[in-house]
C-alpha cells in the first residue's frame, strides 16, 4: 500500500503521504509515544536553525545534544536508578521514589535520537545546511524502514532522495532481494539460534565446558543475524522507495582485532558510512 501510494499519488503530495505513513507505522505499535517523536522532530528542527542563525554555537550544540541524550537516559536508565537507590539500605525509603515506575522504552528512540544528533553535529560543522522544510526533516527522522533498528543515516546521505521519488526497476529488484535476504537471516537463522540459546540458558550449570562454549557461539550468531537481518531489511525497503541507506555490517566476525571488529559492526553508529560493497 505504501509503495503504491508513494509512487502513484501526485508528486507534490508524496512527501506528506510518506510522513503520515511513517507516523502511522510508528503509532500503530506505540501510539502513546507518537507525541514524543513529534516533539523530538520539532525540537531538533528548531535547534538546527538556531545553530545557523545565532552565535554561541558550541553552547547551543552541547545543550541540544544533552537534551537528546537525557531523553534516552530517562527511558533507559530511570528504572535502574530507582531500583538501585531503593536497594541501598542506608538510604531512607522515599515514598515518591518508590511509587515511581520504570517507563517502558519507546521503540526506536535510540535510533531516531542518534540520527537527530548526527544531523545537529553535521550542521554545526558546516557539512550540511539546516533543512528549512520541516516536512522533509520530519520524513528524515521518522523514515519507517530504518526507524526501529537502524542503520543510522546521516542527513547528507539521503537529502537529495527525500521527495525525489526516483527509482527504477533495478533498484526495486535489488531492494527486494536484499529485503528477502534480511528476512531469511532473521526468521531462519537468528530465530533458530535464539531457540537453541534459550535451551542452553535454562540450565547454565549443566552444559559443561564444551556446552558453554557452544552456547556462547550460538548466542553470538543469534545477535548478529538478528541485528544484521533487520538492517538488511531496512536497506532493502529504503532502496525500493528510492533511498540509498549506508551499509551497516561488513562481516564483523572475521575481524582480526577489536578495532577492526568495531569498524565492521554497526558501522553507522560510529559515523563511518564509507562506501563498502553491499554484503548480505
Amino acid at each position: 500500500m505504501v509503495f503504491a501510494g508513494y509512487y502513484f499519488i501526485p508528486k507534490k503530495y508524496s512527501l506528506a503521504f510518506l510522513f503520515i505513513f511513517n507516523l502511522v507505522f510508528y503509532g500503530w505499535a506505540e501510539p502513546r509515544y507518537l507525541p514524543l517523536m513529534l516533539v523530538s522532530i520539532a525540537f531538533n528542527y528548531c535547534a538546527a536553525l538556531t545553530l545557523r542563525r545565532f552565535g554561541c554555537k558550541k553552547l547551543i550544540l552541547a545543550a541540544s545534544v544533552a537534551i537528546n541524550l537525557a531523553l534516552i537516559g530517562y527511558f533507559k536508565y530511570s528504572g535502574l536508578f530507582v531500583s538501585t537507590v531503593a536497594g541501598i539500605k542506608i538510604i531512607p525509603e522515599i515514598p515518591a521514589l518508590a511509587a515511581f515506575g520504570a517507563p517502558s522504552l519507546p521503540i526506536g528512540i535510540s535510533f531516531y535520537t542518534f540520527q537527530a544528533i548526527s544531523y545537529l553535529i553535521d550542521v554545526y560543522r558546516g557539512e550540511i545546511s539546516p533543512e528549512p522544510n520541516a516536512l522533509k526533516f520530519g520524513v528524515y527522522i521518522s523514515l519507517f524502514p530504518q526507524l526501529v533498528a537502524g542503520p543510522i543515516v546521516r542527513y547528507g546521505e539521503i537529502a537529495e532522495d527525500i521527495g525525489k521519488r526516483g527509482t527504477g526497476l533495478a533498484d526495486v529488484e535489488s531492494g527486494l532481494k536484499l529485503f528477502i535476504c534480511g528476512l531469511t537471516k532473521k526468521m531462519l537463522l537468528a530465530n533458530s539460534a535464539g531457540l537453541i540459546w534459550n535451551r542452553f540458558a535454562e540450565a547454565p550449570g549443566g552444559n559443561g565446558v564444551a556446552g558453554a562454549w557452544f552456547g556462547l557461539v550460538v548466542y553470538a550468531f543469534h545477535i548478529y543475524f538478528d541485528f544484521s537481518g533487520y538492517s538488511d531489511m531496512a536497506v532493502g525497503l529504503g532502496r525500493m522507495l528510492g533511498f540509498r541507506f549506508p551499509v551497516n555490517f561488513n562481516y564483523p566476525y572475521i575481524s582480526t582485532s577489536v578495532t577492526d571488529f568495531w569498524r565492521r559492526w554497526h558501522i553507522t553508529l560510529s559515523g563511518r558510512s564509507a562506501a563498502i560493497p553491499r554484503q548480505c
